[in-house]
């Protein structure tokens, strides 16, 4: 849903010297938004498909911002001192023209996808089998055997603990004989039918419910700021010059989810390198470890064999997109002619708020693609300062540095 606000304005421009005065007035529309589908309910289920989802929010000051300005002077060329003057003056919602506002979200890094894909692909590839996890629904069965069988035990040890002798007198009357036929009937059989009920019911449950979900995330994010020298005006003299400062934060999380298909020694052959002799092949080039600095070319080839020994149910990537923007350091330009008695400011204020988020599903497991050179921050001394020292060591030592 789109709403148009309109936000009002007001001008008074006066001139003494020629008698030209007039008031004005009119509004600049901002635009406040909450676009989102209609929600998609999927059946409860111990396993939950994921679904594409989008939403867009506008809220605050987005396409305009709100101003006051002030501007009284005299023209030399109108006569002497004090005798003639212009007063300009503007208050309300302005858009520089309509250069303030923008329609469209910056759209995150394109390498945003691919780095959250190596992250998860990698960390499926590390993964070791839990298997108390795999048994944790097993617990309440487990405990109800372990007890039946402690005291299954203890019967029997009561029973062994009897001779022949005693078991024969136990049994020289008829009631010492029903009550062992009755031990029987109300106390053994019974443990022994919930033992087996209970596994039965374990069988059954775990045969519909299918092998256990293993699930692996990743988490990207990306930052910029820019700053926009923007002009704007009002009546009469009123010129000035701001800044429209904008900050915005691109995120991005990947959740995948996988299911064993061949069992540990797979996903052990996986972890050691073996299905994946690339990986090794770069890793023995003498200067790969640059060439990584630059491009990740290792990681993405590592992660190339991580979902050997897995079948792929299902996943998402969720990329959300928060941009507040702010109008700030307001200065008034001169006017030429005005030159006497000046006085003149200008100020602004209002924030504007956007928001995008936009949910993709995979169908199969994501493959990134071959990862191209990233912007490397001219601000990061460090960083540039360790991959120089790294490359000297190694050529001055004429061996590999990790």
């Amino acid at each position: 849903m789109s709403l148009v606000i309109p936000k009002a304005w007001s001008g008074l421009a006066i001139n003494t010297f020629n008698g030209l005065n007039s008031s004005t007035s009119g509004s600049i529309n901002d635009t406040k938004k909450d676009d989102k589908p209609l929600p998609i309910r999927t059946p409860r289920a111990r396993w939950r498909p994921p679904t594409p989802y989008y939403r867009t929010i506008w809220d605050g000051d987005v396409n305009t911002y709100q101003c006051k300005a002030y501007f009284r002077g005299e023209d030399p060329r109108w006569g002497p001192a004090g005798k003639y003057y212009a007063l300009f003056t503007l208050s309300g919602a302005r858009n520089a023209s309509g250069y303030y506002g923008q329609s469209q979200l910056p759209s995150p890094p394109i390498n945003m996808e691919n780095q959250a894909i190596i992250k998860a692909r990698l960390k499926l590839k590390g993964m070791k089998v839990n298997l108390p996890q795999a048994f944790a629904e097993r617990g309440q069965t487990v405990r109800l055997v372990g007890d039946s069988l402690r005291t299954l035990r203890t019967m029997v040890r009561d029973v062994k603990r009897l001779d022949l002798r005693g078991v024969k007198s136990k049994f020289k009357s008829a009631d010492a004989y029903l009550n062992r036929w009755l031990e029987l009937q109300y106390g053994w059989k019974p443990l022994l039918s919930d033992v087996y009920g209970a596994v039965s019911a374990l069988h059954a449950h775990e045969e519909a419910a299918g092998p256990p979900i293993t699930t692996v995330k990743a988490f990207v994010r990306s930052e910029e700021r820019t700053l926009e020298r923007l002009t704007d005006s009002g009546p009469g003299s009123l010129i000035w010059d701001f800044d429209k400062y904008s900050s915005t934060v691109h995120t991005g999380h990947m959740r995948l989810d996988f299911v064993q298909s061949d069992g540990l020694v797979t996903g052990t052959l996986v972890q050691l390198g073996i299905t994946n002799p690339l990986e090794l092949a770069w890793e023995l080039l003498p200067w790969s470890f640059v060439a990584d600095w630059f491009i990740p070319i290792g990681d993405y080839l590592s992660s190339l064999d991580a979902t050997v020994g897995w079948q792929f149910k299902g996943g998402s990537y969720s990329v959300k997109s928060w941009q507040y923007i702010k109008a700030r350091n307001f200065v008034m330009r001169p006017d030429p002619y005005i030159t006497r008695n000046v006085t003149s400011y200008v100020t602004g204020e209002g924030m504007g708020r956007r928001m995008q988020m936009m949910r993709k599903v995979y169908s199969t497991a994501p493959l990134a693609t071959l990862p191209s050179f990233h912007k490397i921050d001219k601000s990061s001394i460090l960083h540039v300062a360790n991959g120089i020292a790294l490359l000297s060591a190694a050529i001055s030592g004429g061996k590999r540095v990790r």
